[in-house]
């Protein structure tokens, strides 16, 4: 398969540990009390202003599952989730970290929303077969210890005709090129800056074909031109030419595929 993976070890403890440490968004909220109502605001607001792609995306979502049950893979703390369930989704979410599922329980606990959020593992899902409408996970399959395993657990849950959404890096990538050249993580953790996520795999479009062979209609978007530590760089860059040039170069493959129906 035609990725590239990055990895000091490949074992899911390890990479629990870390996110555990590090939880994704923390970054954006520096001096603030975890769990309050400004930390998610502020979390919130910066996800969907960095990730401009990331709102119509989520809509695409809700008009696939058109009320049903979705699945978010990989919630961390919810905010994806919370989004989903606000356009009227029944959202179950599942992340292998403790802090992730309370931060977003008490996410969701403040905006009011249902949802069954649990710690599981994205390669061994506690569901039946066939129980979603749609499957999503954004930009957290290429960091399990085994991504193929993952997209064969978003697959056998989902119903027959069901969608899958999921983002996971660009091999070729103004990003991925950044981090080679400089030596710089991919993740950077709080605790201990210098070190990067125990996998970061990367995707060339052949690799990706390959990946996700097991559905129908498959179709590959690139966005978003932009990764970690570009923050200087991006302010100053207008949104058009991040989505024109990161259509090319962009860090996020957007994968859409369905479920083939019997």
């Amino acid at each position: 398969m035609s990725s590239d993976a990055s990895s000091r070890t490949s074992s899911l403890e390890s990479v629990k540990a870390f996110w555990e440490e590090t939880p994704c968004g923390e970054h954006f909220v520096e001096g603030l009390r975890e769990g309050s109502p400004e930390y998610f605001a502020r979390i919130t607001g910066e996800r969907y202003r960095w990730e401009y792609h990331l709102p119509a995306f989520l809509d695409e979502v809700a008009a696939a599952a058109k009320g049903g049950k979705v699945l978010e893979v990989g919630s961390g703390m919810g905010i994806d989730a919370s989004e989903l369930a606000g356009r009227g989704c029944q959202v179950t979410a599942v992340d292998l970290t403790e802090r992730g599922i309370a931060l977003a329980r008490q996410n969701f606990a403040r905006l009011g929303l249902k949802g069954e959020l649990r710690i599981a593992n994205g390669e061994a899902l506690p569901f039946p077969d066939e129980t979603f409408e749609a499957v999503y996970s954004f930009g957290v399959l290429h960091h399990s210890p085994s991504t193929e395993r993952a997209v064969g657990e978003v697959l056998r849950v989902l119903k027959p005709g069901g969608k899958a959404f999921i983002m996971l890096y660009s091999k070729y990538s103004l990003n991925n090129f950044a981090h080679w050249v400089l030596r710089r993580p991919f993740e950077i953790s709080r605790a201990k800056p210098e070190e990067d996520a125990p996998i970061t795999r990367r995707y060339s479009k052949a690799g990706l074909e390959s990946l996700f062979r097991g559905f129908e209609e498959v179709t590959l978007r690139k966005r978003y031109l932009f990764g970690a530590g570009w923050k200087p760089v991006a302010y100053f860059v207008p949104r058009m030419v991040n989505d024109l040039l990161g259509r090319v170069a962009g860090w996020h493959w957007l994968v859409v595929g369905r479920k083939p129906r019997r």
